[in-house]
């Protein structure tokens, strides 16, 4: 029967029948299993204590990331740097946007920077003449970047938020495990990509000349500082206060940013739109790995994590998480594999090799991640169709190699 629970709500999440939003699925998983005696108030009380702060936190931070775009923060960015310039080499255009997308997911997570960079992609090659098939590349490589690159802060990733509060990682602690294989992982990235594309790609791109506003330098001064607090903020106070209360307290302040240098009516849409529904997409989906948990499919996770490990150390364990990521999304994945490893009492290198896999290996396929699904969502708002065996392709060779990459960093840390 949880089982049945657990397929038939996967299934739901991805198929959509009816045309709900996800959290509506995993809220009805979660209510068929309270009625049936599956899960007590006990056991909702105790997941709501581990999911309400990393739902918010995500939550947060995407309010931020939106009062900043309408702000024109991010475009500014952009074209405070190409604005000006006529030409420019396609390697060095990666570079940028490829240390810009570093920076958008380790600040205002994968789903943030798939918000704000892939817009930004298309507002940049509508400057570029016969552009369409470079900025395909571009569009892919960038993509899987966005999960790829989100490892570095707890706050990258609500994967990483979630095994930080599972395993009472700090933020410090997480920032000096994850900044090298985030790194490796980077680097990987690139060195795919001058391999594969220097010779199909033009050498030099041209710019027509931009009309693109840019934000007042007082105001983009002011972000810039904020931003740079609310990360020290993170590094200081992980310990004494939840980062959920803190990302609340920033996100009023630039909500109120946005109402005195936009508008009040931009400030009100970016509160109606926000995501609060990851609340009970989180809520229900741990509600319903704890049924699975329940009927011991936890420990036979865990016999398999141990088996690959003695055989292959942390690469075993990334294979499995990597597997299980791409085969139903990388969320159910990580909570079951947390299960899992907290059961094992897994060393401190096998969840972190567990958490890379489901933030780096989960771009395999387009259902392995929601933020896969976001970015093919945005693509198709703008009229651009990305073939899925033209994703999948890439998606295998830049995930796994980057993956290794990450993990290989992650054996010289710990």
């Amino acid at each position: 029967m949880n089982l049945v629970i657990f397929i038939l709500t996967i299934l739901c999440i991805f198929c959509r029948p009816f045309g709900f939003k996800p959290y509506i699925y995993t809220s009805i998983g979660a209510a068929i299993a309270l009625i049936f005696g599956h899960v007590d108030v006990e056991n909702l009380f105790y997941i709501f204590g581990l999911v309400w702060d990393s739902t918010l936190v995500l939550i947060s931070l995407i309010i931020i990331c939106s009062c900043l775009d309408r702000m024109g923060f991010f475009h500014s960015l952009v074209w405070l740097l190409l604005g000006k310039k006529k030409k420019i080499s396609s390697i060095w255009l990666f570079i940028f946007l490829l240390i810009l997308c570093g920076i958008l997911s380790a600040i205002f997570t994968n789903d943030g920077c798939v918000l704000i960079l892939t817009p930004m992609i298309f507002a940049i090659f509508s400057c570029i003449k016969d552009s369409k098939r470079v900025m395909m590349i571009f569009l892919i490589i960038l993509g899987i970047a966005s999960d790829a690159l989100s490892n570095p802060l707890v706050i990258s990733n609500l994967t990483n938020i979630i095994t930080a509060n599972y395993f009472k990682l700090s933020f410090l602690e997480f920032f000096t495990t994850m900044f090298i294989p985030n790194l490796c992982s980077a680097l990987v990235i690139f060195v795919l990509f001058y391999i594969c594309f220097r010779k199909k790609i033009p050498r030099y791109l041209e710019f027509q000349k931009s009309n693109e506003s840019v934000m007042s330098k007082s105001i983009f001064r002011i972000c810039n500082a904020l931003i740079l607090l609310f990360v020290i903020l993170c590094f200081m106070l992980d310990d004494k206060i939840p980062l959920g209360f803190i990302s609340i307290i920033f996100t009023c302040i630039f909500l109120l940013i946005t109402a005195k240098y936009s508008s009040i009516k931009e400030c009100r849409e970016v509160i109606f739109k926000a995501p609060y529904g990851v609340i009970l997409f989180s809520f229900g989906l741990y509600c319903i790995i704890s049924l699975l948990h329940k009927d011991g499919f936890s420990s036979t996770l865990a016999e398999v994590y141990a088996m690959f490990y003695e055989y292959m150390d942390i690469f075993g364990v990334a294979l499995i998480s990597c597997i299980g990521a791409n085969m139903f999304n990388n969320l159910p994945m990580l909570l079951f594999g947390n299960l899992s490893l907290d059961s094992l009492n897994a060393s401190e290198i096998m969840v972190y090799a567990h958490l890379l896999a489901c933030n780096i290996g989960a771009k395999m396929t387009p259902i392995g991640s929601l933020a896969t699904l976001l970015w093919f969502s945005l693509c198709k708002q703008k009229n651009y169709d990305i073939p899925i065996w033209q994703y999948v392709k890439y998606g295998l060779i830049f995930s796994v190699l980057s993956l290794c990459g990450a993990i290989g960093g992650l054996m010289l840390v710990l």
